[in-house]
């Protein structure tokens, strides 16, 4: 969640990204790190001893876990600022925002939400346009811009030009593949009943509900997920210090 928050820049995904990364990662990571500082290592010596001998794979595993802290939050540092640095150099020109762009719209559930994150932001100042009595070529350019997407503002300047040349909007959009069908149908329909305005605001706002279900999906799934991942780690640990007492234990019964 950290690596893909860095590529969003809207406030559809913001809430998503506040609620996942100021709340329950860094209280997870906290937690996890001062168990193998501080508690984990106290019972190494405790333990050996009163086995007498080799302790269970599970305990040494745990064990070994802890002189790797520092190594492990080393590398966690570098790749998040080699994801920086990276973030960095593609914003710096269009073709690299185009092309970070490109693998935001191929994830599963994040790309969804960018795209009608996007499409919401286009409708909107669509409408807005039009009411200023902007034609559809200047809206569309003008629009694109709000979305601070430079694909959007590509396919959008692309389209506008056909518009211009005297291209039917459908038939102009059938290279689009951030602009869906369902958008530039709509335009048509709108622009057909003279009701293009209404369209656009409809448009924003069921692309917006979109984006609204699945940030509280997101939100349904993320944190109980990182609850029940934090208490099997914990478990894992209770029971590797558990270990060794019940094999003690189970000798003194034999």
């Amino acid at each position: 969640f950290f690596v893909v928050a860095f590529f969003f820049n809207d406030t559809a995904t913001t809430e998503i990204y506040t609620l996942s990364l100021h709340d329950a990662l860094p209280i997870s990571s906290i937690i996890l790190t001062c168990l193998f500082l501080f508690v984990i290592p106290q019972f190494g010596p405790v333990l050996t001893e009163m086995v007498g001998g080799e302790l269970p794979y599970l305990t040494r595993i745990v064990l070994g876990m802890t002189k790797k802290v520092a190594f492990f939050w080393t590398v966690v540092g570098l790749f998040i600022a080699a994801i920086l640095a990276i973030y960095a150099m593609l914003s710096s020109y269009p073709a690299g925002r185009r092309f970070k762009e490109s693998l935001i719209l191929k994830l599963p559930v994040f790309g969804r939400l960018y795209h009608s994150s996007i499409l919401s932001k286009m409708a909107e100042a669509m409408a807005m346009t039009v009411a200023a009595g902007c034609d559809m070529a200047n809206c569309l350019r003008l629009s694109a811009v709000t979305t601070g997407s430079e694909k959007m503002v590509l396919e959008s300047e692309i389209l506008a030009g056909q518009i211009e040349q005297g291209a039917n909007i459908l038939e102009a959009g059938q290279f689009c593949k951030i602009i869906s069908r369902l958008f530039l149908y709509s335009i048509q329909l709108g622009t057909q009943r003279n009701e293009l305005q209404d369209n656009l605001y409809g448009l924003g706002q069921m692309y917006a509900g979109q984006t609204r279900c699945g940030q509280m999906r997101l939100q349904a799934v993320f944190l109980p997920t990182m609850i029940i991942l934090l208490g099997g780690i914990v478990l894992l640990i209770i029971l590797a210090i558990f270990l060794p007492m019940i094999q003690i234990i189970t000798g003194l019964s034999g």
